[in-house]
Order: C-alpha cells, then structure tokens, then sequence
C-alpha cells in the first residue's frame, strides 16, 4: 500500500541523505576554518518575530500554526532570522559574532526542479564587524566551500542594493515604486531585456530614464571591465558610497585569495532583507538549476529586530549543492567513504566475521555484516545491491592459514592477504 506525502515534501532516501551528510561535513570543516562557531536556532519561531521585517504577508509563503496557548507560531523558513534574533538577544556576545549553521527548513513555495517544500540548508553570518570586510570574508567563505565540496566551474556574481537605489532615484520619478521595479530587474535573466523594458515602461508609465536603467542593469563583467562601463555610463555611481562600498568589498574578497568574481547589477535578492553589497553564486552551465549561493548585507533586519550593528551573510541550498555536483563531477557522493561487507562461507566462521565487523568499526570503516542467514552468492549480490566497496570472504580454510579474502566489488579483483594485516592493508587502498 502506498501512502502519499502532502505536496513538495519528500522522504530523504538513504543514497540522498549522504549527499546531505557529505556537504555537513564540508561545511563543518570550512566553518572551523574560518572560525565560525556552528550553532542551530530554533525550528519554531513566533510569528511576529518573523513577520517584523517580512510583514504579514510571508504567512503566505510559509508553514503558520497556533499552539495551544494559542500562540501564533510558524516553522522557520530560513537561518538567518532565527540567528540574528539570538544574537540581537544575546548582548553579551562579544562582536564581531561569526556564527553558522545546517538545518532543514519549510517554504510554502511552488515546487520546482532543485527546490521543495522541506530543504536543508547552511548558513554563515557575521555581525557587528566592518561591513566591507565581513562582505569579502562571507563571499570567500562560500567560495571554499563550494570548492571543498568539489565545485569549481562557479560564478560569484556580485552587486548592490545601495548602487540600485541611486540608478533609480536618478532616472526615475520619486512617486515611482521602486519595490516592482527591482522585482523586475529581478528577472532579467527569466524574462529577457525587451521584457523587461515593457513591464518597466509599464510600471513608469513612459519609456523616460528606462533605457539607462536596462542599460545599467544589463551589466555583468569582471571588475575591471565593469567598473569602465558604469564610468562611462554615470561616473556618480562609481564615486557614491554605494559605489566604493561595492568596489572594496571585491578588493577584499581579492586579497583573500576570492576569484570568479563579476560584478553584476542585475542582481537584486529578497527585498525584505538587504540593504547594501549582495551576490550570488551559479554554476556555469546549470541547466536552469539556479543560484547555489545567496547573500549579502543585512542591517536593515537588526534594526526591525531593535539593534543598530552590521550583519552580512550567504546561505546555500543543500539540494541544489549535490544536483550541481551531480552535473559537473563523476562521482558518487554515497561511496565516499569506503563500505565493507562481512561475509561469512558458512556458519562456521561466523563468530570471526563478527569479530571482524567489529574491528573494521573500531578502525573507523564502515562495515556491514549479513543478518539474513543468506548463502555467499546472496551475500555478495546484497553488498553490491547496498553499495558496498569491498567485501572480506571469512572462509574456514583461509581462517586456518591467517588468511582472508579481500574481493574489490567496483573491479571484481581479489585477493588472499593475512589477516593480521587487513586494517592496515585496507587503509593502505588495497
């Protein structure tokens, strides 16, 4: 019988959930690199903290409940809420604070290719530190992930909310909406440039400024390249703040060693969120899979939440991460860590594969054992069937000699080696 999950949740298979367990160990270790203390807020926020910058109109777009106090609750939808609040409450954090984490989330979003309506993501946030500076680390901080998971056909694609504003406010009335008019450039990419034009001359109610603002919007060049073209177009925009905001937080990222960096003003992110440099990071040729990577400044939250200190942050999708993986890299993310199956000949060397299993576990392989009484041919069929990498034959005969047998399932090559030395072997990458 089968029964049906609601719409956009899944199970996580075995094989997909050591995807997941693969990317949390990259991402625990780039995170102890960059000295960020992991941590997990809460999965249950109130509603009104979410709501405070947000508005009420996210109840749409997420998972609301009320308990029985009747407290109106909502599952969190991302990390950077839930870890901004407990460092807004925490005061006595001395900052800078550079904290991470990894952990599922629920959006009441339309499912799609590489996203669900129950994700699992990570996180990384600096608060309280410059804000130039804390821009160039986060940035670099999602490179060498990315990087240490196996990614390096990326894009790091960067802009400013700050910048965005200003080419606006110049070419467009005061009354204009400036919110629907991001939403469009938002788009770009989706809708294409003559699209973009009408929706725009739509939103302004004439063609005046809209040619400057696509012309501007449009660019997406190295630093060097793209800096020329903005002078060319409106040197005003390069020597703003959020001009030279933008500009140092490259040269930042730079230093730190950061390439595949473009500066791309048709970038523009969650409106609710930031206020300053943003970026996002796409894989070359993705086939429509998206950004991997996503962030930027974040002041403006701290301020709803009632503090006035800095915050810049990045988060990834961990689904979309190993679909990316899957396309670039020839590799199976299950089998990363080598699996050995324990096969006895027959019951007489059963109390040795145990013992065996157990010295294999205690070496720190992952090692299996048959639990179903099967004959050698079902044992083997069954190592392959749950991907092992190796199987040892315990046979009564080799037993007597010290010896065992070590099959490599991938190549179907053996070999009889002493028993003595099977960790060793087996750690040497027999």
């Amino acid at each position: 019988m089968i029964h049906n999950l609601p719409r956009g949740l899944r199970d996580f298979t075995p094989t997909e959930y050591a995807k997941i367990r693969y990317i949390y160990e990259k991402f625990i270790d780039t995170s102890e690199k960059f000295c960020f203390s992991v941590m997990e807020p809460s999965t249950i926020e109130l509603f009104e903290t979410l709501a405070l910058k947000s508005g009420s109109e996210i109840e749409k777009e997420i998972y609301t409940f009320y308990d029985k106090g009747g407290r109106k609750l909502a599952l969190r939808f991302d990390l950077t809420v839930g870890l901004t609040r407990y460092v807004v409450s925490n005061s006595q954090i001395p900052k800078p604070i550079k904290v991470s984490s990894y952990g599922s989330m629920w959006r009441y979003d339309e499912p799609q290719y590489g996203r669900y309506r129950n994700f699992y993501q990570w996180d990384a946030e600096i608060f309280g530190a410059d804000i130039i500076e804390s821009g160039g680390e986060i940035i670099n901080f999602s490179e060498q992930l990315l990087s240490n998971i196996g990614l390096k056909n990326i894009q790091i694609l960067v802009s400013s909310r700050k910048v965005l504003e200003i080419i606006l406010k110049k070419h467009l009335p005061a009354s204009t909406d400036f919110g629907n008019v991001l939403r469009v450039i938002d788009k770009r990419d989706k809708i294409g440039l003559e699209k973009m034009k009408e929706m725009l001359c739509e939103i302004n109610k004439s063609e005046d400024g809209i040619d400057k603002i696509i012309e501007l919007a449009s660019i997406s060049d190295t630093k060097k390249n793209a800096i020329k073209r903005i002078e060319e177009i409106d040197r005003d925009i390069i020597e703003s703040d959020g001009g030279k905001e933008l500009i140092n937080t490259l040269e930042h990222a730079e230093s730190l060693g950061t390439r595949n960096l473009k500066v791309d003003l048709g970038i523009v992110r969650g409106l609710d969120y930031y206020d300053g440099v943003i970026y996002e990071i796409k894989l070359e040729n993705s086939g429509g899979l998206g950004s991997l990577v996503g962030g930027g400044n974040f002041n403006n939250l701290i301020k709803a939440l009632g503090e006035k200190f800095t915050g810049f942050g990045a988060a990834g999708g961990i689904e979309r991460i190993y679909l990316a993986v899957e396309k670039t890299r020839d590799l199976l993310l299950d089998r990363v860590k080598q699996k050995i199956f324990v096969a006895n000949v027959n019951q007489e060397t059963y109390n040795q594969t145990l013992s065996i299993t157990s010295k294999l576990r205690e070496a720190g392989f992952s090692a299996e054992y048959d639990l179903s009484n099967r004959k050698l041919r079902g044992k083997l069929e069954y190592a392959e069937k749950i991907n092992c990498d190796k199987a040892i034959i315990v046979g009564k005969n080799e037993i007597d000699e010290g010896k065992i047998i070590v099959k490599n399932l991938l190549n179907r090559e053996q070999k009889k080696i002493d028993i003595k030395r099977l960790i060793e072997i087996l750690k040497e990458g027999i």
